[in-house]
C-alpha cells in the first residue's frame, strides 16, 4: 500500500480554474473549505503547476502559536533585522514586499499561504498589500467557519482573489483514491461506507483507510479490497476528532452524546432531553446540524466521524441508559410510524429491553423492508425468544438464509412448519424453506416433496399459483427454460391473477424469455413486473423491485443493446450498494461483467466478475460460480493466464449446485482459458458441448454465444448451421451480427466481414468488431486490394484500442497497416494540415506531380480516398 505520497483526485476542475486564473487578469485564488477537505494538498500542486512554468514558488503555513507575533508567518521570506528604521508601517510593508518579490531574472512569484484565517494581523496586512501592487499570485487557503483577519476577509470580500470552494470527495473520487493507494479495486459497498463514515474529507478518509488496513478490517480478498465489519476510528482519528470538538462541559456532552446515539432525532425530543440552548450552541460551533423537516428540525452530528468517536468512547452503562432514554420519549409522544418503530425497536434491544415481543417483530420486518438484513436477523431473533411466534421464525429463517446461514435457517424454518394456521402461512413458510433448501442446501429432492406437501395442504388457488410461480423461478435456475416458460407464461395474465402472483411469476418468466432469447418479451415482462412490484409497496417473501433490473439488464445484454444494458445495471448497482444489499450487489456486477465482456472492455469485465465472485463468495451463494467463470474468460483474453487458472481454480473448489443457470457463460470462460493456453482441440470441444447444452435446455441466447466462440476459434463453417438454426429462436441485434461474422468467415468473404464489423460496433461489441475488421484485412491483403486491406486494419486497430488490451486469437495475427516513408509522412501530414499540393511542393522543393504521387500513394496504404480523411489516419502526428 501506497502511504507515503497520496494521489490528488476530483481537482481537475479547481487545478484548471487556477491555470484560467494565472493565464488571465485574477490576482490569485482562494481556496476556501472544512478542515481536512484537501485545501494545503491542492495547493502544493499549484506549486507544482507554477514550477512547470518556470515562476518562482514559496509556502507560508500560518498557525495559532506564530498569530501572536508581528509577520510571523513571513519569518522565514523576510530579511534580518538592520539598524535602519523605517519611517512608517507602510514604509516597513514596502520593504517587507520588496524583498520577497526581488529576484535578478524577474520571475513571477506564487506565494502559498495556508491557513490564512491563523495569520497575524501584520503578515495580513503584508499579504493584502502584495495582492494589491502586483508581482506575485497569492495561492491562499482558508478554513471556513472560524474567524480570519479583516485583510484576510477583504480578499474575497472584494473580490482582490478568485475564490474556489473546495468540496468534500464524491463517491467516485473516494473510489479512485482508494483503489490508487491501495494498488487494487474496492468493492462497491466499502467505497460507499468509506465516504459516508470520512463525509468525503480527505484527512479522515487517510486515517480510515490506513486503521482499516492495520486491524485486518480491510482485506484484499481474492484481488477485491473488501471491508469486513464496520470502520472504526482509530487513536490518531480520534484524536482528531477530539481537537475538533474542544473542550466540552457535561451538558454539551451530554447532548451530543445524546445525538449521537439516535440521531436524527427530532427538535423537541432532544430538547426535552437535553437542554435547548445548549443545542443551538452546539450548532452554532458547528458541531451538530439541525434541518428542517416539517414543523420540527431534525438534529444530527455535523460530521459522521463525530458521532462514531463519542459512540466509541460511551461507557456501556451509559449508553444503554440513552437508548432506553430515546426509546421512552419516542413512544411517549404517540403512536410510532414504522421508521420510528424501527429505531425503537434497536435502542431497545441495545439497552437490554427485550421483552416488547411485538414491537421488536416490528422493528425486524422495518429492517428488512429497508434491507438491513443483519439487523432483521437481530430483532427477529429477540422478537422469537420474547414470544413473537410464527411470524417471527419465518423472518429469521429469511434473514439467516439471506445472509448464507443456510442450516440454521432450515432448522427455524422446519421448526414453524407444523405451526402454520392458514394457507397463507403454509405457503410463505414453504416458499422460504424450499428456497434455502434449494438454493442454499441444493436438497433439490427434499425442497421437491416440500413444495408438493404444500400445494396437497393448499385450497387457495392464488396461492398455489404463487407455489407454481416458485416452481417456475427454480426452473430457471435449473437450466430448464422451457419447463420454466410453461410454468410461468400462463401466470402472468393480469385478468386471471392478481399482481402477487404475476410479480412472482415475472421473475421466472423474464429471464426464462431472455436466456431463450425472447429479448423483447423478456424486456416488456421486466418492466411491468418493475412497475407492479413498486406499486406493492413493501412485501413478505417477494423479492425487491431490483430483481427485474436484473432481468431487463440481461435482456438489453442479449439484444445487443449493450449501453442501455449497462446504464440499467449500473443504476441497479448503485441503489444496492447505497442500501448495502450485498446480493443485489451481486446480481448487477455479474450482469455489469456480462456487458463489458461482450464489449470487449475486459479489464472493466475482470474488476466487475471479481467482484462479483468475492460477494457471492461471501454469501454462501452458488453464484460465485458466475464470478470466476466469467473472470476467467476476461484474465485469458488480457493474457493473464495465471490469473484466469487461479479463478478456475476457485471455480472448481465450489461445492455442487443445481444452479446450472449460466453454465454454458463459465464453460465458455474455461474454453477460452484452455484455447489460449495452446490446446485447441479440447477447447473447441468444450464450447461444442456448452453450445448443445444451451440449444438442449431452450437456452438459445446463451447458445448463440458459444456458437459464435467456434466461429472465432476456427470452425465458421459449422457454427454457421448451428447458428441459422439458433437465430430462428432469437431476436435483438446481437443474433444477426454473429450470423453474419460466421457467415463471412466460412465463405472468407472480405466485404461480408467489413459489413459484420459495422454491425458489432453499431452495438459496441467492439471486440468482435475489431476481429473482424482485421479477418477482413488479411483477406484484402491475400487478393492484392492494398487499399482495402490497409482500411479494414486501421479499422481493427481504431476498434482494438477500446478493448483493454484484449490478446484474442484474430487480434494476435492482425494485419498492420502498410508504414509510410518519411517523405509519404511528410506530404500527407502537411496535407492534413490543409496546404495545397503546390504549396508543399513549394514547402519541400519538389515538383506538384511527385507531391501527388506521395500523396497516392499514402492514400493507398493508410486505406484513405480523400485529403479530408487523412488526420483521423495519421492519429496523433497529424
Amino acid at each position: 500500500m501506497n502511504t507515503a505520497t497520496w494521489p490528488l483526485v476530483g481537482r481537475v476542475s479547481e487545478l484548471t480554474q487556477v491555470a484560467a486564473a494565472m493565464d488571465g487578469p485574477a490576482g490569485g485564488v482562494l481556496f476556501a473549505g472544512p478542515a481536512g477537505v484537501g485545501k494545503t494538498r491542492l495547493a502544493v500542486e499549484c506549486l507544482g503547476l507554477a514550477s512547470r512554468r518556470g515562476c518562482r514558488t514559496a509556502h507560508v503555513r500560518a498557525n495559532r502559536s506564530s498569530a501572536t507575533i508581528p509577520y510571523g508567518a513571513f519569518a522565514a521570506l523576510l530579511p534580518t533585522a538592520t539598524s535602519r528604521e523605517p519611517e512608517s508601517r507602510g514604509d516597513l510593508l514596502r520593504s517587507f514586499a520588496e524583498s520577497i518579490l526581488d529576484d535578478a531574472e524577474g520571475r513571477r512569484l506564487m506565494l502559498v499561504i495556508d491557513d490564512a484565517q491563523d495569520l497575524d494581523d501584520a503578515s495580513a496586512a503584508l499579504l493584502l498589500h502584495l495582492v494589491l501592487h502586483g508581482g506575485v499570485f497569492p495561492v491562499v487557503t482558508l478554513r471556513t467557519g472560524e474567524p480570519a483577519p479583516e485583510s484576510v476577509v477583504m480578499l474575497w470580500k472584494d473580490e482582490l482573489l478568485d475564490r474556489i470552494e473546495v468540496s468534500p470527495l464524491t463517491v467516485a473520487d473516494v473510489a479512485m483514491l482508494a483503489a490508487d493507494v491501495l494498488g487494487g479495486p474496492v468493492d462497491g459497498t466499502t467505497v460507499h461506507a468509506l465516504r459516508t463514515t470520512s463525509g468525503g474529507n480527505v484527512l479522515f478518509l487517510r486515517e480510515l483507510i490506513l486503521s482499516a488496513v492495520a486491524s485486518g478490517s480491510l482485506t484484499d480478498v481474492r484481488g477485491m479490497w473488501r471491508l469486513q465489519g464496520s470502520l472504526s476510528a482509530s487513536a490518531r482519528l480520534t484524536e482528531l476528532v477530539r481537537m475538533r470538538l474542544g473542550t466540552l462541559d457535561e451538558a454539551e456532552r451530554h447532548a451530543l452524546e445524546v445525538v449521537s446515539v439516535g440521531e436524527p432525532v427530532s427538535f423537541p425530543t432532544i430538547a426535552a432531553l437535553t437542554d435547548r440552548a445548549c443545542i443551538e450552541d452546539l450548532e452554532v460551533r458547528a458541531l451538530v446540524d439541525i434541518e428542517a423537516d416539517g414543523s420540527s428540525g431534525q438534529v444530527r452530528m455535523a460530521h459522521p466521524l463525530y458521532g462514531e468517536v463519542l459512540r466509541a468512547e460511551l461507557p456501556s452503562g451509559r449508553y444503554r441508559r440513552i437508548c432506553r432514554l430515546l426509546a421512552d420519549a419516542i413512544e411517549g409522544a404517540g403512536e410510532l410510524s414504522a421508521e420510528d418503530a424501527l429505531r425503537v425497536g434497536v435502542w431497545r434491544l441495545e439497552s437490554g429491553d427485550t421483552e416488547h415481543a411485538h414491537l421488536l417483530m416490528t422493528a425486524a420486518q422495518q429492517a428488512a423492508f429497508a434491507f438491513d438484513f443483519p439487523l432483521a436477523r437481530r430483532l427477529a431473533s429477540a422478537a422469537w425468544d420474547a414470544g413473537a411466534g410464527i411470524e417471527a421464525g419465518h423472518l429469521l429463517g429469511n434473514m439467516l438464509d439471506t445472509i448464507g446461514d443456510h442450516d440454521a435457517a432450515e432448522e427455524v424454518l422446519r421448526a414453524i412448519e407444523s405451526d402454520a394456521r392458514n394457507d397463507e402461512e403454509r405457503v410463505q413458510i414453504s416458499e422460504a424453506r424450499v428456497g434455502n433448501l434449494f438454493r442454499g442446501l441444493g436438497r433439490t429432492e427434499e425442497a421437491e416433496e416440500v413444495t408438493l406437501a404444500a400445494e396437497r395442504a393448499v385450497g387457495d388457488p392464488d396461492l398455489r399459483a404463487e407455489l407454481t410461480a416458485q416452481r417456475a423461478v427454480h426452473a430457471v435456475f435449473a437450466a430448464e427454460t422451457g419447463e420454466a416458460l410453461a410454468l410461468s407464461e400462463p401466470l402472468l395474465d393480469e385478468t386471471r391473477h392478481p399482481a402477487r402472483v404475476v410479480v412472482k411469476a415475472a421473475l421466472a418468466a423474464g429471464t426464462a424469455f431472455a436466456l431463450a432469447g425472447r429479448t423483447s418479451d423478456a424486456i416488456r415482462v421486466a418492466d411491468r413486473a418493475f412497475e407492479l412490484r413498486m406499486e406493492l409497496g413493501n412485501q413478505i417473501q417477494m423479492a425487491g423491485p431490483g430483481v427485474y433490473l436484473v432481468a431487463r439488464a440481461l435482456a438489453l445484454t442479449e439484444a445487443g443493446r449493450l449501453e442501455e444494458a449497462e446504464a440499467t445495471a449500473e443504476a441497479g448497482y448503485d441503489g444496492a450498494v447505497e442500501s448495502q444489499v450485498l446480493e443485489g450487489q451481486g446480481w448487477f456486477t455479474v450482469m455489469l461483467g456480462r456487458t463489458c465482456l461482450l464489449q470487449g472492455r475486459v479489464e472493466t469485465a475482470a474488476r466487475w466478475l471479481r467482484e462479483a465472485a468475492v460477494l457471492w463468495g461471501e454469501l454462501a451463494h452458488p453464484s460465485a460460480r458466475w464470478g470466476f467463470g466469467g473472470l476467467a474468460h476476461a484474465l485469458a483474453l488480457q493474457g493473464d493466464m495465471d490469473g484466469a487458472e487461479a479463478a478456475l481454480e476457485d471455480l472448481d473448489a465450489e461445492p455442487p449446485t443445481p444452479i446450472r443457470m449460466m453454465d454454458v457463460d463459465i464453460e465458455r470462460g474455461r474454453a477460452w482459458y484452455t484455447w489460449l493456453r495452446g490446446e485447441h482441440a479440447r477447447a473447441l470441444g468444450m464450447l461444442h458441448a456448452a453450445a448443445d447444452a444451451g440449444v438442449d435446455s431452450g437456452q438459445y441466447a446463451l447458445a448463440a454465444g458459444a456458437f459464435h466462440d467456434l466461429a472465432r476459434l476456427g470452425e465458421p463453417a459449422e457454427a454457421v448451421v448451428h447458428l441459422e438454426r439458433v437465430a430462428e429462436h432469437v431476436d435483438g441485434q446481437l443474433m444477426p451480427a454473429r450470423l453474419a461474422h460466421a457467415t463471412a468467415l466460412s465463405k472468407s468473404d472480405a466485404p461480408g466481414l467489413d459489413d459484420a464489423s459495422e454491425a458489432f460496433e453499431a452495438i459496441g461489441g467492439w471486440l468482435s468488431a475489431a476481429e473482424a475488421a482485421t479477418q477482413a484485412s488479411t483477406l484484402y491483403g491475400r487478393e492484392g486490394l492494398r487499399r482495402r486491406a490497409s482500411a479494414a486494419a486501421q479499422r481493427a486497430r481504431t476498434l482494438a484500442e477500446r478493448c483493454e488490451g484484449a490478446r484474442s486469437p484474430a487480434l494476435e495475427t492482425e494485419a498492420q497497416p502498410a508504414a509510410l516513408t518519411k517523405r509519404e509522412r511528410e506530404v500527407a501530414m502537411l496535407a492534413a494540415r490543409g496546404l495545397t499540393s503546390r504549396e508543399i511542393a513549394e514547402k519541400i522543393v519538389v515538383s506538384t506531380r511527385t507531391v501527388e504521387n506521395h500523396l497516392q500513394r499514402a492514400y493507398e496504404k493508410l486505406g484513405v480516398s480523400a485529403r479530408a480523411d487523412l488526420a483521423a489516419a495519421l492519429g496523433n502526428d497529424a
